[in-house]
């Protein structure tokens, strides 16, 4: 409807030809069957003619100051014989039958008992009904009854329900003029103008009126009213006058479906679009008038009556969109806190996924439920039955909507019901939308029954929360890191909506971020290619729409049907199918390519709505709510800005950050802004009555805005450390900017950036520390003064009383397995690896979220995906009235300062209209918005390069003529740090890397640590630790065994013939605190090449090399550099699993660790035992190997035992051994898995 629309969309388009007609005839010299050649196009190939948009009086003469002003108060209201009662039909009944099919709805909505539902639909028998209007300029002494059955009224019909100067004993025996309207003012309140408020003034000159109808109907605390005004002359788009509706037939109204009320589609016949609302087909009224009238629908919060001396009484009432008893509902929804805390628990924990496993389930299903709850019906009511009934509906929920990782699984979609994990399950998610209908509005709803309420098709004015129309950015970074998260965050995206239960193409309207009308249209005007090859634009025709979408539906139900059923077995363990659904449809392609996706379709952490309904100190619906969107804003990385907003009747949830204009390429976000209806201000055209702009700064906000002014004029950069100064900073960036390309602007004298700079601090490591002490010592030791004078009061002791010998070893603290522990300086080698990676300009991070944080934010610039950015700047501009105009809606104006006119738009915060006999007039309250196509910020790192070759070549020159003592390594780095560059943007490929840091520890990047202190070392002074290889090794076969490792030399494999297998043992000499095996031969594979033929002759020998000994994990960390984390799900026994590259001067030998245990046999599991993956692959793999400076490799956390079963692989080509064979149990097969358990609960692996 032309009241709901997409937030941040663009004026409608038929407002916006009506405004540009406007101005175009503001000059006076057009005349009504001139043709228009407009700048915003619509689907009608002809052009319009100036009568056809503009109703005029005088043939445009004098257009805008020859129109009238109207303005019009109504209520309706009925005669109920309360002696007397009627059955109100309801769809929502009280018995029991159900559907079959996945697409059909509970037919039961309601949270009521069965007799509760029985007396919601009983009603009052009706009598009478009548309607009271003021303003119709009409005396109203005609008969007022909306029985047509009733010719005359009776006589208690007349007593209660009088006529205007018709009351008994009066009949305006003294001749008083009628009531009438003096005026209307009608604006938005709250964020982003949630609530509407309407004041009517208007005087009563009869006082028995006022006594008798005013006073009793119109002035009375919760009256619904509504209010029409607009101008005089109403016509539609093909040039017909268009009647003010008469109220009658508004109340008299008739479902098209199945007649159940008098009073329905109310909503559709005033703001109806036929060809945008698949359920509707006539405009309504409001729609038709294209902006030139208006109608405001509310209840009474307000009013005031004054007696004045003449006997006449000026009355005011404030009517307040019907939302607004929604957003300050209490929360409680029992006779207690406690109750409704117990009611919250059963409908999030149980009562939600009986429900939809019933709904969807089949014949069977739903006996198997039914019986569940026979049986606790007909038991003992003791604990055990109740715990039988869990157990039982915990399985109905993980076998229906569970899913192995974080990623929503297919019925997931469809039920809008999600279960995540492997093992556990103590995680469940709801969509949006779900939320919205089964809990938000059956809770604080208001209406008919929970089912009319959450129907978009009814048009009764519900009040509900309904976000349908709304959209929120879609970044595919968020489905990786769900893929690989394994603890539960605040929301989830799922991978696709072409079927969900948001959209159930069961011929129902979608509530899904559009209608199929709107999308139809959406694929003509903003054509996309699929990766078919395909234009959307063909889909612009129903029939292709709706064939298309049907066989998405069709492809998709056979996938459940396919997946939701047995699958395969792989080696010892089974392998489930994947039940994510991973091939877009029609609908989903689409908004991928738009970056967007339906807000509704977005799965929420039900833990999180469990806290904010429970928690005790939000006491309305809108603060259960916010606690709900502040927590996915958190976790968003800035990138969704989830709003509560409000149209009308209903509340809805925008992201204030989503924009149409926010996608595609610069030359698409430019065409998009270039189409912004623009108002012009000064010009001859100009329609505008009052222009302003304003800046306010909180005071909390002006050190930000000091900080950011003083990086502006130097090629500085830093990260938004929040919005405040990123907002700043974006003005001021634009504001400094001069007519020139590459000039800008900076205050005299200089401010300086050591704030800002200084905010913008790195990690602080050991390095930061010691910079900071030598910083201190360089700055004072010119101070002789103080040194002199006070040197006696400081007290200092020689270092070397602190670096003794002893006092170290004290402080290493607990020591490792082997006797010749040697010191790896992991530390030092760590901050090492950090200064070289942050040299090659990457980002280093410690934790899984601080990665996904830049990767998903990175990838949002570098796919030409950007927030249109709020500016702390606000314009008010005030035209004549136009009506259908909301918050939310964006546009242009041509007066501004240059630097702004081609940046900027502006989006309206709030809508006010003043209508008296002045004239009717509206504005508009906005903020400036940076437009995508121009967003550049001069002091971010995150905002897109805008550097040049010749800006990095200039200051590379006067860094090295400066002397400032700076090697060629940090003038490269100021150079990258000062002139960040577009490239990475321009070429579609990725920007800034990031990697792991080395901090592998529990908690954040591993499950739990890993201690492999008892790793099988086979002598007191092996250097490495020892493992077991399944056959003699030769010259062929070595290279199946160890990576790169040769068959002769110094670190030729140690053979002992046990009966467990054969044995290596690694021994090395200390060199400086590290076990090195002196010129070893050992292989180097030709980077890339595939090797041919099994004798060692046929590789690239290199002799003469020192091995580093890995002797730990520990000490394996100082070594690993450029650590990405892959994702385990492809994968049945993998707890983690990584890439690295070696970061050292000399080759490392890495041994797969085993462990031995000891109990009459001897029993080995791990990685270093060959026979055990022998045993699951019938192929050797890798017990360890040698890995050159730079090589990449896989290190593998198997998730039989995470704490100790790890391996390194080679990530290359030519490794024998894959991830595929390294996925299995790493278990002694000699036993059997009751032997394991036994032992594992006894038993620690043997230290040799």
């Amino acid at each position: 409807m032309i009241n709901k629309r997409i937030f941040g969309a663009p004026i409608p388009i038929n407002v916006q030809k009506k405004l540009e007609a406007r101005q175009l005839a503001a000059v006076g010299d057009k005349k009504p069957l001139d043709e228009i050649n407009s700048n915003y196009k619509d689907e009608r190939p002809d052009a319009y003619k100036y009568n056809e948009l503009i109703p005029s009086n005088f043939n445009m003469e004098a257009d805008l100051s020859s129109r009238t002003p109207f303005a019009r108060m109504w209520t309706g209201v009925s005669l109920v014989n309360e002696r007397e009662f009627e059955i109100k039909k309801s769809e929502d009944g009280v018995d029991d039958s159900t559907s079959t099919t996945i697409e059909t709805s509970n037919k039961s909505a309601d949270d009521l008992d069965k007799i509760n539902k029985v007396l919601s639909q009983v009603k009052y028998k009706e009598l009478e009904r009548t309607i009271y209007v003021i303003g119709t300029n009409n005396l109203s002494t005609l008969d007022n009854s909306l029985n047509p059955n009733n010719s005359q009224q009776s006589n208690i019909h007349q007593a209660i329900f009088p006529p205007e100067h018709g009351v008994e004993e009066d009949r305006n025996k003294f001749l008083k003029p009628q009531a009438g309207i003096t005026g209307v003012s009608s604006e938005t309140e709250g964020i982003m103008g949630s609530i509407k408020k309407t004041e009517v003034k208007f005087i009563v000159h009869n006082f028995h009126d006022f006594d008798k109808i005013y006073s009793r109907f119109f002035l009375r605390p919760g009256a619904q009213i509504f209010v029409d005004f607009g101008w005089d002359a109403l016509k539609d788009l093909d040039g017909n006058p268009i009647k003010l509706y008469d109220p009658r037939d508004i109340l008299n109204l008739k479902s098209r479906d199945n007649q159940l009320s008098n009073d329905e589609k109310v909503e559709h016949k005033l703001f109806g679009q036929k060809d945008r609302d698949d359920d509707i087909d006539e405009d309504g009224f409001v729609t038709k008038c294209n902006g030139d009238a208006e109608t405001v629908v509310g209840i009474v919060t307000d009013y005031s009556s004054k007696v004045t001396t003449n006997g006449s009484v000026e009355c005011s009432v404030t009517i307040t969109s019907k939302n607004s008893a929604l957003l300050l509902y209490p929360k409680q929804i029992g006779e207690s806190t406690q109750n409704s805390a117990a009611q919250f628990d059963f409908d999030l924990d149980n009562l939600i996924f009986y429900e939809q496993a019933y709904n969807l389930g089949s014949s069977t299903d739903r006996g198997s439920l039914k019986d569940a709850v026979d049986k606790v019906a007909n038991a003992s009511n003791s604990v055990e039955d109740e715990l039988s009934f869990d157990n039982f509906l915990n399985s109905v929920k993980i076998r229906s909507f569970g899913g192995k990782t974080f990623i929503p699984t297919a019925m997931a979609q469809i039920s809008g019901l999600f279960i995540p994990g492997s093992t556990d399950y103590e995680d469940a998610y709801m969509s949006w939308g779900f939320l919205e209908d089964r809990i938000l509005n059956r809770y604080f709803g208001h209406g008919d029954n929970a089912k009319s309420i959450i129907d978009n098709t009814n048009g009764n004015f519900s009040v509900k929360i309904d976000s349908s129309d709304a959209f929120t950015s879609f970044e595919v970074g968020f489905l990786d890191k769900q893929r690989e998260m394994e603890d539960a965050t605040s929301f989830l995206v799922p991978t696709n909506w072409d079927l969900s239960y948001n959209n159930m193409r069961d011929g129902k309207p979608p509530k899904s971020g559009a209608t199929d009308s709107q999308r139809q249209s959406e694929m003509l005007n903003k054509p996309k290619i699929n990766d078919d090859g395909v234009s959307t634009a063909k889909f612009n025709d129903a029939n292709l729409f709706n064939k298309r979408v049907q066989n998405d539906k069709k492809r998709i139900q056979e996938f459940i049907k396919d997946r939701y059923k047995a699958g395969d077995k792989k080696g010892d363990k089974f392998k489930e199918k994947s039940k994510v659904i991973e091939e877009d449809g029609l609908i989903t392609k689409y908004d991928k390519l738009s970056k967007r996706v339906p807000l509704r379709e977005i799965f929420i952490n039900i833990d999180n709505i469990r806290t904010a309904l429970k928690n005790e100190a939000n006491t309305t619906f809108r603060d259960v709510v916010q606690e709900i969107l502040d927590s996915i804003n958190d976790e968003s990385y800035g990138l969704w800005d989830w709003k509560l907003v409000g149209e009308e009747n209903i509340l809805k949830v925008n992201d204030m950050n989503y924009s149409e204009t926010s996608t595609g390429t610069i030359d698409e976000r430019k065409n998009e802004f270039d189409k912004i209806f623009k108002f012009e201000i000064m010009s001859k055209n100009s329609i505008v009555t009052n222009y302003e702009t304003s800046f306010e700064m909180p005071d909390g906000d002006i050190g930000s805005m000091y900080a950011i002014q003083a990086m502006t004029g130097t090629p500085s950069k830093m990260n938004p450390i929040s919005s405040v100064i990123e907002s700043h900073s974006a003005l001021l960036s634009i504001a400094s900017k001069a007519n020139l390309e590459k000039v800008g602007i900076r205050y005299l004298p200089d401010l300086g950036a050591y704030n800002a700079l200084n905010a913008d601090s790195g990690e602080f490591n050991k390095n930061k520390k010691l910079k900071y002490y030598k910083d201190i010592q360089s700055q004072l030791d010119n101070n002789v003064e103080f040194s002199s004078t006070y040197g006696t009061g400081v007290g200092t002791v020689s270092p070397s009383i602190q670096w003794t010998p002893n006092s170290q070893e004290k402080n290493k603290g607990t020591k490792s397995n082997t006797n010749n522990e040697v010191d790896h300086n992991v530390q030092a080698r760590e901050e090492l690896m950090q200064k070289a990676l942050i040299e090659e300009g990457a980002q280093i991070v410690d934790n899984i979220d601080d990665y996904f944080h830049y990767k998903i934010t990175g990838d949002f610039i570098t796919e030409d995906h950007f927030k249109s950015m709020p500016l702390p700047m606000k314009l008010e501009i005030s035209i004549y009235g136009i009506s259908s105009l909301k918050p939310g809606d964006i546009f242009r104006v041509d007066y501004l300062p240059e630097i702004y006119m081609e940046s900027v738009y502006f989006q309206v915060l709030g809508v006010s209209h003043d209508i008296s006999s002045a004239g009717w007039y509206t504005t508009l309250e906005t903020q400036f918005r940076v437009s995508p196509h121009r967003y550049e910020d001069s002091n971010m790192k995150t905002a897109p390069g805008t550097g040049t070759d010749e800006e990095a070549e200039n200051l590379r020159k006067e860094l090295e003529e400066a002397n400032l003592n700076i090697n060629p390594e940090d003038i490269n780095n100021v150079v990258k740090r000062a002139v960040i560059k577009n490239n990475a943007q321009n070429s579609g490929e990725k920007g800034k890397p990031y990697f792991l840091g080395s901090n592998l520890k529990a908690g954040e990047l591993l499950s739990i640590d890993i201690d492999d202190k008892k790793a099988y070392m086979w002598d007191t002074d092996a250097s490495a630790p020892s493992t077991n290889y399944r056959s003699s090794i030769n010259d062929t076969n070595i290279k199946n065994k160890y990576w790169q490792r040769m068959n002769e030399g110094s670190l030729k494999p140690y053979e002992n013939d046990w009966s467990s297998g054969y044995w290596d043992y690694v021994k090395g000499t200390n060199v400086n605190g590290v076990p090195i095996v002196k010129k070893a031969s050992i292989f180097k594979y030709p980077n890339q090449q595939l090797i041919e033929g099994n004798k060692p002759e046929e590789f690239k020998g290199d002799s003469g090399k020192d091995i580093i000994l890995i002797d730990n994990f520990s000490n394996l960390k100082g070594y690993m550099y450029k650590i990405l984390k892959l994702k385990t799900t492809d994968y049945e026994y993998f707890d983690r699993l990584f890439t690295f590259e070696v970061f050292s001067d000399n080759p490392i030998y890495v041994a797969n660790p085993l462990y031995y245990w000891d109990d009459q046999v001897n029993r080995y599991n791990g990685y270093g035992s060959g026979p055990n993956t022998y045993f699951h692959n019938e192929k050797d793999t890798y017990q360890g190997g040698v890995y050159w400076p730079g090589e990449k490799c896989y290190l593998i956390v198997n998730s039989g035992d995470p704490a100790r079963w790890w391996a390194v692989i080679p990530a290359n080509p030519n490794s024998t051994t894959t991830l595929d064979m390294m996925d299995c149990s790493v278990k002694d097969p000699n036993w059997g898995e009751e032997e394991w358990e036994d032992e594992s609960g006894r038993l620690q692996p043997a230290k040799y």
